[in-house]
């Protein structure tokens, strides 16, 4: 039998070349468009991780300035993070308060988190809470789901189940879905059922102010993943440890409609690590669950990758604009009329500024 392939990294050189096989007409797969969904990054070194937990996150910004938590942790734990020295041993735990930063703080506080884990969990809880109670506030439509309702006026600071508590909890799917969509970062991670539309947000850094003056990725990428097979009709009976993908209601969001958008969660334990990217997570999913395994033929590839030349990003984007995959589509309104205006112009600049750079460069060549 032939061994699957979890992962095929494709490079491409053109526009053209990309959609023949993402429509199936080279020797590399069959049609993706049905069964496989699709995200695009700017960087190919960019791992799928959701942006909550990225290195780089932004939640502190998001984060009330005065949340507190007292943690319970091991010694090791504690030297780990530089609380305490390896001599000063203890047994047990030992509680340690700190600021939303991680930063040890002399306060007594109340709210206990177990581990740094659900730490991390009942920040992004705050974050969403607070998305959640401005946008009402405001009369904007929200998710109406009166388990969340109820903790807006509430401390949400201990309402984990310490041994049996998952995260994200499928009351919050719809909320983190909105929230990331509009910048809170979630353990959601998006993506689109367009592969036209993942390739646009794979190649829009070249729109930036500052792109011919920054340092650049070599590559961009397009991931495509074969997602059907991960229904729960086919999915083992767990509560964790398994993934879920999720469509929000698109008749309220005209830019998620717009886009085609999706989310996948992988479903933890509030005190397991979650910084695991993605596509590795499948990978133990599926040779830990034989289950899911023998639904999908060994011939067929979980994952798929296109990796796209930098220089080739502003012709892939002419041709998408050609196509009709601008703003004004992607973020239907005023505001999407305005960007691509703006924004086409940054094209024709940016694609001419290139080749005078290259005819340039052949003249002082060939002096």
């Amino acid at each position: 039998m032939p061994k699957r392939e979890y992962i095929k990294e494709i490079p491409i050189e053109s526009y053209d070349e990309l959609v023949k096989i993402v429509q199936g007409k080279t020797k590399y797969c069959e049609d993706l468009r049905e069964k496989f969904i699709f995200r695009g990054m700017e960087d190919s070194d960019y791992k799928l991780v959701p942006s909550a937990l990225r290195e780089d996150n932004r939640l502190d910004d998001f984060v009330d300035e005065d949340f507190k938590l007292t943690l319970s942790l091991s010694h090791k734990q504690a030297v780990e993070c530089e609380f305490e020295n390896k001599e000063n041993y203890y047994e047990n735990v030992k509680p340690y308060t700190v600021d939303k930063y991680g930063r040890l703080i002399d306060d007594e506080v109340k709210d206990f988190a177990w581990s740094w884990e659900e730490f991390q969990c009942v920040k992004e809880l705050n974050a969403l809470m607070k998305f959640l109670s401005y946008a009402d506030k405001l009369g904007l439509k929200v998710p109406n789901n009166q388990k969340i309702r109820q903790l807006l006026e509430h401390n949400t600071q201990n309402i984990f189940d310490h041994e049996k508590g998952i995260w994200p909890d499928e009351d919050f799917y719809e909320l983190m879905a909105l929230a990331q969509h509009y910048g809170v970062p979630t353990r959601a991670l998006d993506w689109s059922y367009d592969y036209r539309v993942s390739l646009y947000f794979a190649i829009k850094n070249i729109l930036n102010d500052e792109y011919l003056t920054s340092e650049k990725p070599k590559n961009g990428a397009l991931w495509a993943f074969n997602y059907k097979y991960f229904n729960p009709c086919y999915m083992p009976k767990r509560k964790t440890d398994c993934t879920i993908h999720y469509r929000p209601e698109y008749n309220s969001n005209p830019n998620l409609n717009a886009q085609k958008g999706l989310f996948t969660f992988m479903i933890k334990w509030v005190w397991e690590d979650a910084k695991q990217p993605y596509d590795q997570f499948i990978k133990e999913l599926l040779d830990n669950h034989n289950l899911i395994g023998k639904k999908i033929p060994k011939t067929e590839t979980v994952f798929y990758k296109f990796t796209i030349p930098e220089d080739e990003k502003p012709n892939i984007l002419k041709e998408l604009y050609a196509e009709g995959y601008s703003e004004e589509y992607l973020f239907p309104g005023y505001n999407g009329v305005s960007q691509t205006i703006e924004n086409r112009v940054k094209l024709e600049i940016l694609i001419k500024t290139k080749e005078l750079m290259k005819n340039y460069c052949y003249i002082i060549k060939n002096k």
